[in-house]
């Protein structure tokens, strides 16, 4: 469900540059204080549209162990996808906007992977999830990674004339990305595969869940412009 939101958070290329700064910073202010348990202004479509998913995701199964985990990695996509703008507006600079290591942080952070998960959890009801849970956690932000890596790998060009930040862009190989993609891919598994052997049902949907999306990057990459999706500017974000 928290899928749903991820289209109405605002790519930097939909404001011109007089704009974007401002209006990127009203729509991370209304998302922070949503994810606190504010009410969102009315007319704001990226707010509103978290508030009635984290309203829906109090119903579930198993919302009491994971719910209290959504904020943080809600705040760091919301910080990821700034720094991502900021980098946007860097690219061509001498001096590279990220260091490798901040670069694949970033990365981690902003692709939502984690998030997802954890709603998906919310709504499985297995025992021993609280146990389970750190290592699910640390296993998901590996899972993010290799849809991030993936996604650069896939969508260079479209990112290209997008004007949004890409590996390649920033100057790393296509090697280096697949050498990442595939370290990340193993310790993803190696976290799992002993839950996996076991049939945990929260340990399968996560390598499941990287494993298709990962798979689909490296046939298809995703076009914005030939879904049909809501834009955010639209409405007072």
């Amino acid at each position: 469900m928290l899928g749903e939101v991820t289209p109405l958070l605002p790519p930097p290329r939909l404001f011109p540059p007089s704009s974007a700064s401002a209006r990127s910073r009203r729509v991370e202010r209304s998302c922070r204080k949503v994810t606190a348990g504010a009410a969102p202004a009315p007319g704001n479509t990226v707010a509103g549209a978290l508030a009635s998913i984290l309203d829906s995701l109090a119903q579930l199964p198993s919302h009491h162990i994971v719910g209290s985990r959504l904020r943080t990695p809600l705040h760091r996509i919301l910080d990821a996808l700034s720094a991502e703008y900021v980098a946007s507006h860097r690219q061509g600079q001498l001096s590279p906007p990220f260091s490798t290591q901040d670069y694949f942080e970033i990365a981690t952070d902003s692709i939502g992977i984690l998030p997802i998960m954890l709603t998906l959890w919310a709504a499985m009801d297995v025992p021993d999830l609280p146990q389970h849970l750190p290592r699910f956690t640390d296993a998901a932000r590996h899972a993010c990674l290799t849809v991030g890596v993936a996604n650069d790998l896939a969508g260079a060009e479209r990112e290209h004339s997008e004007g949004t930040i890409n590996a390649l862009r920033l100057g790393f190989s296509r090697t280096q990305l697949q050498t990442e993609l595939a370290h990340a891919q193993q310790q993803l598994l190696s976290t799992c595969q002993p839950l996996i052997d076991e049939r945990y049902a929260p340990a399968i949907a996560l390598n499941r869940c990287a494993t298709w999306i990962v798979q689909l990057y490296q046939h298809q990459d995703f076009d914005r412009s030939a879904m049909s999706m809501p834009d955010p500017t639209s409405h007072n974000s």
